[in-house]
């Protein structure tokens, strides 16, 4: 049976609304960068990937790609920076 328009109409969405986040997560990031050069330094991308294991846990998601979501994010945001 195909998808429904509704649901794939509802799937899109959600998409955006993720693309608008990391938008924001980007503009956020280069925010805290011009406050403090140190804003995403190792330490700091560490500790956002240990945030992501956190969430992976509570979640019930698989680890190893919730590490790699938290991994893109963090790229996202570091050339976002440069």
């Amino acid at each position: 049976m195909p998808v429904s328009l509704d649901l794939l109409s509802r799937l899109e969405k959600i998409d955006r609304q993720i693309a608008n986040l990391l938008e924001e997560r980007i503009a956020l990031t280069q925010l805290a960068q011009e406050e403090d050069e140190e804003a995403m330094s190792a330490g700091q991308q560490a500790g956002i990937l240990a945030q992501w294991a956190e969430i992976a846990d509570e979640k019930e998601w698989d680890p190893a790609a919730t590490h790699r979501l938290g991994q893109t994010i963090n790229q996202f945001c570091r050339v976002a920076t440069e």
